[in-house]
């Protein structure tokens, strides 16, 4: 276990000299009283499989969590957790309670779906929004979530599905006061990923109750776990994924779902091959603006989370994860015509109502006056950095630029037509 934090001590390692910004007042004061608290036992989550078990069937009042090969996944987390990563006193409780909570939907995922007897009804073939993480492609989500025929889901949704499909206002509420006391803590973050209860989130997020998930690598440096996790087969987390969409179509049946998640990107022939109506959408941006983009956020993601944050192992492990997934990505447009939408972020970025004609017209769908309008008011009410400018300060990840290129060289060779 590891020792609470008497005071808070933040720091970043890289190659080359870098500053950071300090960490708020109000974080500060938050993790030395968590920690004051775990030393004399009030607060003192422990990272242990039974005691999370146990505290899932606690908070739910139920025993079943379905299909065991989740037990697989909690354990190869639990042991990078202990063997990657120094937590700070809120990083670790904030850790537990994300873990807690995605094994509690795992059981209430479980009983809505014996409640409904098995007659879940087939999904609607939905959009689902893919590409290089920071390659525009929440912009597009949201801008899709404009057309009154589809329903784009919320984090407080995405955060308990089976709740959500009921319609939980509690839930939403207090997710609504986590993110506006995240936002007071870490206020960096809303430049750089501007997010509250209400707004249209990754749909990766229905992917952390399997286990097997790169949304913990997003939270925490959890290396060993991410190497585990391109060892596994993703069928079945994908079953009970597109379980959960299901769950929440009930309420809006005769909408389309459109979803995005930068880390279906190598997942595509499995989503495919469970879903072969699904219309995949895919974001293209240069590689380089990527990189320093993801590694910027996750920089403030793991000051959250962890006392230390090495920024250089942090941008190479990023490096090579995304490399993976375009391999992975390449691979599976080479096999063959799979009538994916492909969208140059330049383009979106200069005609966003041409791209989303572009992708209408390539899978056939209407675009009615009213979407057409929506989008207009959207983009008039959501310029382009109106939440604050992102600066990368690239060299404080002593990634060279050659070094992201030669990764990314078959990526660029691919789809360059979309660079």
């Amino acid at each position: 276990m590891v020792k609470p934090m008497i005071h808070f001590d933040w720091k970043i390692r890289a190659r080359a000299p870098s500053t950071m910004q300090a960490p708020s007042t109000v974080f500060a004061i938050l993790d030395r009283t968590l920690a004051a608290l775990a030393r004399v036992g009030i607060a003192s989550p422990r990272l242990d499989e039974h005691v999370l078990l146990d505290a899932a069937e606690r908070k739910t009042g139920l025993i079943d969590f379905g299909h065991a090969n989740f037990c697989e996944g909690l354990r190869a987390l639990l042991d990078s957790a202990r063997r990657d990563v120094a937590f700070h006193a809120f990083g670790r409780l904030s850790f537990y309670q994300f873990v807690v909570n995605m094994l509690s939907n795992r059981l209430l995922v479980r009983q809505a779906h014996k409640s409904l007897s098995g007659n879940v009804v087939p999904l609607n073939p939905p959009i689902i929004i893919t590409g290089l993480a920071r390659s525009g492609t929440t912009f597009l989500h949201r801008l899709l979530g404009q057309d009154p025929n589809s329903r784009v889901l919320r984090l407080w949704e995405l955060l308990q599905p089976a709740s959500a499909a009921n319609g939980a206002g509690f839930h939403r509420l207090q997710t609504d006061l986590q993110l506006r006391l995240m936002a007071r803590i870490a206020p960096e973050l809303d430049r750089k990923h501007y997010v509250r209860a209400d707004t249209p989130e990754e749909c990766l997020i229905l992917l952390a109750s399997s286990f097997v998930s790169l949304i913990y690598f997003a939270m925490a440096p959890l290396y060993s776990y991410a190497d585990w996790y391109f060892q596994q087969d993703l069928a079945i987390p994908y079953q009970e994924y597109l379980l959960q969409l299901a769950i929440l179509q009930r309420s809006t049946p005769n909408r389309r779902l459109v979803l995005k998640a930068p880390d279906h990107l190598g997942a595509l022939a499995v989503l495919k091959a469970l879903l072969p109506a699904a219309m995949i959408v895919q974001t293209h941006r240069d590689p380089l603006d990527c990189l320093h983009s993801v590694n910027s956020l996750q920089l403030s993601l793991y000051g959250l989370m962890v006392r230390e944050v090495d920024a250089a192992r942090m941008a190479k492990a990023n490096l090579q994860q995304l490399a993976r997934e375009m391999a992975r990505n390449i691979a599976y447009h080479a096999a063959g015509p799979n009538n994916t939408c492909h969208i140059s972020y330049q383009d979106l970025a200069r005609d966003p109502m041409g791209c989303v004609q572009t992708i209408y017209e390539q899978f056939g769908l209407p675009l009615s006056d009213a979407f057409e309008a929506n989008i207009h008011g959207y983009v008039r009410q959501n310029p382009r950095g109106a939440g604050g400018v992102h600066h990368y300060q690239k060299e404080r990840f002593g990634l060279r630029d050659e070094e992201i290129l030669e990764q990314f060289a078959p990526y660029r060779e691919h789809f360059g037509q979309y660079l």
